[in-house]
């Protein structure tokens, strides 16, 4: 396991090191600030919001893993990070498109109904997993009573 940390870690810094040559032999000087402004907006927006936000889920899930089974604590945790992220990938398009845009089509989708629907859609399954976990342990429970 630790031979295996080593190697990702040693990629992890090669791949940093071809970032920082390109970034320094391929973008406009003029760039960088722009570029330290958007890397430090994604560390606040990381380390502020998401990280806080799904924190807060699993604290409150951990706690309410008296009354409900570990598994369906794991669901809404899983669905927490999956919402966090989309959430991070899409709100740059609906700002941007908020702003507007030289060219059309460079945004030309409706983001935010979008995004909507995919939250409704991972909450709905999250729900529904939840509830086939809370069941399948309910057959289980009456299958373990009933044997002799």
């Amino acid at each position: 396991m630790r031979t295996a940390r080593m190697a990702l870690a040693a990629a992890g810094i090669v791949v940093l090191a071809i970032g920082a040559v390109l970034a320094l032999t391929e973008l406009r000087p003029s760039w960088y600030a722009s570029i330290a402004l958007w890397l430090i907006a994604a560390l606040v927006i990381h380390d502020g919001v998401i990280a806080v936000g799904v924190l807060g889920v699993s604290i409150l899930a951990r706690r309410a893993s008296r009354r409900i089974p570990f598994a369906v604590v794991l669901v809404i945790q899983g669905a927490a990070v999956i919402a966090a992220i989309v959430i991070a990938l899409v709100v740059p398009e609906i700002i941007g498109q908020a702003f507007g845009t030289a060219n059309s089509s460079v945004l030309p989708l409706d983001y935010v109904r979008n995004l909507l629907g995919f939250l409704a859609a991972l909450v709905a399954l999250a729900a529904a997993t939840s509830a086939g976990i809370v069941i399948m342990g309910r057959f289980r429970e009456r299958a373990s009573t009933k044997a002799p």
